[in-house]
C-alpha cells in the first residue's frame, strides 16, 4: 500500500472512493445523496492544495485508492488553528491490519500544514 498526497488527476477516482465509502451509512453522505461532478472534485482538490492547513492523503494499492486521511483546517481566525480529520479505508482494507507505523513514517515530511 502507497500513502502520498491527493493530486488533481485523482479527482475521478477519489470521487469513486467517496462513493463506495457513502455506502456504508457511516459517513456524513448517505448512500447515493453525494452529486459531486468529477469537474467540481478536480477544482475542490485544486483549491485544497493552495490552502496551508488542509490536505488530503490517498491510500492505494494495485493502482485503485482504497482509503484516505483528510486535515480539514478552519477557513477562519477562530478556528484556523483547529481542524477536522477523516481517515476511510474501503470495507475489504479495513478487515487487513493497517501498517500505520510505516503510513506514518512516510507521511511525516510530505507537507508542512499550517494551522
Amino acid at each position: 500500500m502507497m500513502i502520498r498526497p491527493i493530486e488533481v488527476r485523482d479527482a475521478e477516482n477519489f470521487l469513486e472512493l467517496c462513493k463506495k465509502i457513502d455506502e456504508s451509512g457511516f459517513m456524513l453522505f448517505e448512500p447515493g445523496e453525494r452529486q459531486t461532478t468529477v469537474e467540481q472534485q478536480s477544482k475542490s482538490i485544486e483549491r485544497m492544495l493552495f490552502e496551508p492547513n488542509k490536505m488530503i492523503f490517498v491510500a492505494e494499492t494495485e493502482n485503485k485508492l482504497v482509503g484516505f486521511l483528510a486535515v480539514i483546517g478552519g477557513d477562519v481566525k477562530r478556528n484556523r488553528h483547529s481542524a477536522n480529520v477523516v481517515l476511510e479505508f474501503l470495507k475489504t482494507i479495513k478487515d487487513r491490519a493497517l501498517p500505520l507505523n510505516y503510513s506514518t513514517k512516510r507521511l511525516s515530511g510530505q507537507r508542512k500544514l499550517e494551522f
